[in-house]
Formats: structure tokens, C-alpha cells, sequence
């Protein structure tokens, strides 16, 4: 993600479904649906609207506050998936959209070694 963030872009849907590994053993980041330019990124989205997947999402992308995403939203979503990697599932995950978004705002994820 270093690389796409020297280039200036953010990917905002980190998840595990989007992190390949080559037969190699390379890492592949994939799905650039709803990647966006570093500095534009206000331009592009609404205030209030929400891109990407909950479970997965930074506290401001869940809350829809767009003129606080960059970089740092996609490094969040780098440690969700290792979260997701150590403990079997994400570190949010309601029962609904709105449930996770709300968890994610507001509750702390439970300890992998929980």
C-alpha cells in the first residue's frame, strides 16, 4: 500500500477478499473500484456517504466524515485484515450494516487472544 500511496491513491476497501498471493508469494492488492486520488478525495464523495466494507472500514469512513480519509483509513484497514487473519473474523461484524458501522464508531474490537 506504500506504493499506491506514493502514487496518490487511496484503495478505501482494504479487505482480505482483496489481498492475493501469487503462486510465487507475491502480494497482489486488488479491486480498485473505489479507489480515489489522495488529494481529491472530498470531491468525490458526499459528506455522509459511506464506500467500502464495514467490517473493514476506519471510525471516520464509517461515520462518513470524507474530508478525514487518507492514507492512515487504508492502514486501518490493513490491521482489520490482519485481525481478520489472526482471529477467524473481522473485528467488527454485526448483525446488520448498521450495526457494524455503529460498532465500529463505537466499541473496541475484542482482544485476538480473547
Amino acid at each position: 500500500m506504500a506504493e499506491v500511496h506514493k502514487a496518490g491513491i487511496l484503495h478505501r476497501d482494504l479487505k482480505p477478499g482483496n489481498i492475493l498471493r501469487s503462486s510465487r508469494g507475491v502480494i497482489k492488492i486488488t479491486d480498485f473500484g473505489l479507489a480515489r486520488p489522495i488529494a481529491d478525495e472530498a470531491d468525490y464523495t458526499r459528506t455522509s456517504d459511506i464506500a467500502g466494507s464495514p467490517s473493514y472500514m476506519a471510525p471516520e469512513q464509517a461515520s462518513g466524515k470524507t474530508t478525514q480519509i487518507n492514507e492512515r483509513t487504508d492502514v486501518y484497514a490493513i490491521g482489520a485484515t490482519l485481525y481478520d487473519l489472526l482471529t477467524g473474523r473481522p473485528p467488527f461484524a454485526g448483525a446488520t450494516v448498521f450495526d457494524t458501522l455503529d460498532q465500529v464508531q463505537r466499541a473496541e474490537p475484542v482482544q485476538p487472544r480473547r
